[in-house]
C-alpha cells in the first residue's frame, strides 16, 4: 500500500505547492484512490510534478463537504468522468461557515450531488470502496475538541449547527488482516480518539499507523484552536491506544504537531506535501 501527499498546508519541496487542504493518492491492491481532493486543483499539478497520473483514479473518499477536503472535486470528475464519489449522504447538502453576522459557503453544494448522482456513493454510515478498504463513521466516546461550533449544515430549507455525526474515516488493510489496519483521517471534527477507539471496537487488530488531520489550527499553522490541556489529554489518550505511528498534518497545525510530539515523542511524525508512505 502506498500512500503520497498530494495536497497539505506544507510542503516538503519548494517545487510543490502547499494549501489549507488535504488530498492523499493512495495505491492499494490494484486500486487508485484519493482521500480528500484537498482545497482546490492544486493537487493535480502536484501530482504531476511526482509524476503521479490523476487521469485514472478509481475512486475519491471525500470524509465531509468542507471545501479543505472537497474543493478539487469538480476538477478531478472533468479530468477523470469515470471516478466514483463516496460520501455520507448527511454531507450531500449546502455546508457554511458563520463567523459573525457573516455566512460562507463551504464545500460543495448541494446541486453538485442532483447533477452527479450516477457517479456518487451516498452511503449512511458504512460503505466499502473496495477489497479491505472501508469507510466508517465515528461514534462518540468522549467530547471531541470545542472548536467547531462556527460550522452549518442545510438541513431542510432551515440551517443547523453541524455536530459533524456525518464525518467519515478509512480504514485500510494493506496485507493479512490479522496484521493490522492503517486509518486515515480528513479533519477529525468528531475526535481522533473516538475514531481510533471506533476502529478498534470494529476490527480485532493492530492499528499500524494513523494519518491525517486532527482539527487543532488556529488561523494559521503556528496557532491552536482549542486549550493546552485538550491537546495534551488528546496525545495521553493516543498513547494509551497502542498505536504504532502517527502521521499528522493539515488542520492539526505545526503548533499542535508540536505540542503532541512532547508528549508522542517519535511516534509522531507531520506529512508534508510530497512525502510518501508505504505498508
Amino acid at each position: 500500500m502506498r500512500i503520497v501527499a498530494l495536497s497539505e498546508n506544507t510542503a516538503v519541496s519548494d517545487k510543490l505547492f502547499a494549501e489549507h487542504g488535504l488530498c492523499l493518492y493512495i495505491e492499494h491492491n490494484d486500486k487508485k484512490i484519493l482521500f480528500g481532493s484537498g482545497a482546490s486543483a492544486l493537487f493535480v499539478e502536484n501530482a504531476k510534478r511526482l509524476d503521479i497520473s490523476v487521469d485514472n483514479i478509481d475512486a475519491l473518499v471525500l470524509p465531509h463537504n468542507h471545501t479543505s477536503v472537497s474543493g478539487g472535486t469538480e476538477v478531478l470528475i472533468k479530468r477523470n468522468p469515470a471516478v466514483t464519489v463516496f460520501l455520507r449522504k448527511d454531507y450531500a447538502t449546502d455546508c457554511a461557515e458563520q463567523k459573525g453576522i457573516f455566512r460562507s459557503r463551504t464545500g460543495l453544494p448541494s446541486s453538485f450531488f442532483k447533477a452527479n448522482k450516477l457517479k456518487c456513493v451516498l452511503f449512511t454510515a458504512f460503505s466499502e470502496v473496495c477489497k479491505d478498504f472501508y469507510i466508517v463513521t465515528a461514534k462518540h466516546y468522549e467530547k471531541a475538541h470545542s472548536n467547531d461550533k462556527t460550522y452549518l449544515k442545510k438541513r431542510g430549507r432551515k440551517w443547523a449547527k453541524d455536530d459533524f455525526s456525518g464525518e467519515t474515516f478509512a480504514v485500510c488493510f494493506p496485507g493479512r488482516r490479522k496484521d493490522g489496519f492503517v486509518i486515515l483521517t480528513g479533519c477529525s471534527h468528531s475526535g481522533i480518539t473516538n475514531i481510533v477507539k471506533t476502529a478498534r471496537e470494529m476490527w480485532d487488530a493492530p492499528v499500524i499507523a494513523v494519518i491525517g488531520g486532527f482539527n487543532m489550527m488556529g488561523g494559521n499553522i503556528n496557532r491552536i484552536s482549542c486549550g493546552a490541556d485538550e491537546i495534551k489529554h488528546t496525545a495521553t489518550e493516543l498513547q494509551k491506544l497502542d498505536i504504532g505511528y502517527i502521521y499528522t498534518c493539515h488542520c492539526t497545525g505545526r503548533k499542535g504537531y508540536e505540542m503532541l510530539k512532547e508528549t508522542l515523542g517519535d511516534q509522531i511524525q507531520y506529512l508534508h506535501t510530497g512525502e510518501e508512505l508505504k505498508f
